[in-house]
């Protein structure tokens, strides 16, 4: 027996629904696992496109530790895999080099954006393919920044420009500060810290070779000073951190698009993602420009990216293509856009698969069509730098020890526990069957 899926649509998003039937013909059924509701949506909109293949999707929590999984029990069929933390260490032998797929003349390399096809190789083969990918911006108001000047750039924004424009905003009446413009520990998620971070060098990964003795890599020189500069950013700015916690405290009852248009702060970071599903009537009074490095405009792709890879095993190696083909074409994705669109998908998920095609030309041409919000800021494709490896619990250990391990550096006067003992901490419960995805 196998598992299908029925999709439902829904205001809110996406619902599947399971079910077992007998399958047909093991050639020309394509056994597709993924992490992205998306997907499974366009495998039942292929299967209605064509009676020739069929797919069946099975969607899972944290796929790459299950294609690991799999990799070692062959009772396990996976045919070909889209999702996230797909660059994995652990399933660097599992993926098959993907020549054959670009044998026909309408699927080309150059279709892509070239940054992320190299993110893809393992080497000198390509082995995944991108499908999709956010990038970080600083959002703000026209009206209420025109008093400050233009912008540098018309399409990204840098850290020092973040905290120059920021303190220039500040506002004080009898000793209270009233107006605010940045804070690099504003995001109670962590979103903006750790990606400033990034860009000043901190470079976590994935080791080469996992183990247990070193579950992530950085440079802990480029990371000491990032955290010290974003102190410094904040007496700077305020004169303390207690004055700084003062004001959100004061005002963090109100989400950060109410306050932009107040005038009370200056920026908001947003992931694309959530900038492009806030209401239409929002994003009109709004501007933004893509966070970047202050050396040559590079604009880093968040780590979630979506890749796809098919399976050295793969029983249905002409099903993957036909997929493949269909599904990377600008005729289908375009069809794709319009069709969350029609029926409400897109105010809770963006664009395809949750973010940027990975087609340059689909989100150049057909994007700025559902989003106008993107015209005059398309990401520039020679501009975009990719993410490192990451392994499969990344999301868990960002969220749970990088993250607050920063913001108590940042915040903290004295000394706090080491990031290395809190990565053995949390890899201790993992062991024991706690915090597990």
């Amino acid at each position: 027996m196998k598992h299908k899926y029925i999709i439902s649509f829904t205001l809110s998003g996406i619902f599947l629904f399971s079910f077992f039937s007998c399958g047909i013909n093991g050639g020309n059924t394509l056994v597709l696992w993924t992490d992205v509701p998306e997907i499974a949506l366009y495998a039942q909109l292929y299967n209605a496109s064509q009676r020739r293949y069929k797919i069946e999707a099975r969607q899972t929590r944290n796929l790459a530790r299950e294609l690991e999984l799999a990799a070692k029990d062959k009772k396990i069929k996976v045919d070909i895999a889209a999702g996230r933390w797909l660059k994995s260490s652990g399933l660097t032998g599992f993926w098959k080099k993907t020549n054959f797929l670009f044998s026909a003349k309408n699927l080309q390399k150059s279709m892509f954006y070239q940054p992320l096809m190299e993110y893809g190789k393992n080497g000198n083969d390509q082995i995944l393919l991108p499908v999709s990918f956010n990038l970080g911006l600083l959002v703000f108001v026209p009206e209420v920044y025109k008093t400050y000047g233009a912008l540098k750039s018309d399409t990204f924004i840098t850290l020092e420009e973040i905290k120059e424009r920021g303190i220039a905003f500040n506002q004080q009446r009898k000793g209270v500060w009233t107006r605010m413009g940045f804070s690099p520990t504003w995001n109670w998620n962590g979103d903006f810290l750790y990606a400033a971070a990034e860009l000043s060098g901190a470079s976590f990964k994935e080791p080469a070779q996992r183990g247990t003795a070193q579950l992530l890599q950085w440079d802990e020189e480029a990371l000491e000073k990032a955290v010290s500069a974003f102190r410094a950013w904040i007496i700077e700015s305020t004169g303390s951190v207690e004055a700084e916690d003062d004001f959100i405290f004061k005002y963090s009852h109100d989400p950060s698009d109410r306050l932009l248009v107040q005038g009370r702060i200056l920026f908001a970071y947003m992931k694309s993602s959530s900038f492009f599903t806030l209401p239409p009537e929002e994003i009109e009074r709004l501007d933004y420009r893509w966070l970047s490095d202050s050396k040559d405009g590079k604009i880093p792709v968040l780590e979630d990216v979506v890749m796809l890879g098919i399976a050295k095993k793969c029983r249905a190696k002409k099903a993957a293509q036909a997929f493949v083909q269909w599904f990377y074409s600008e005729d289908t994705q375009r069809e794709l856009l319009t069709k969350t669109k029609a029926a409400h998908i897109s105010d809770a998920s963006f664009g395809i698969c949750g973010g940027f095609s990975a087609i340059s030309d689909v989100t150049a041409y057909y994007f700025p069509r559902e989003y106008p919000a993107l015209l005059s800021h398309i990401p520039p494709p020679d501009c975009l730098l990719p993410p490192p490896a990451l392994p499969p619990s990344w999301l868990e250990i960002k969220e749970r020890v990088v993250i607050p391990y920063m913001r108590e550096r940042v915040k903290s006067r004295g000394a706090v526990r080491g990031l290395r003992h809190r990565l053995g901490d949390w890899h201790r419960m993992n062991n024991r069957g706690l915090g597990k995805q």
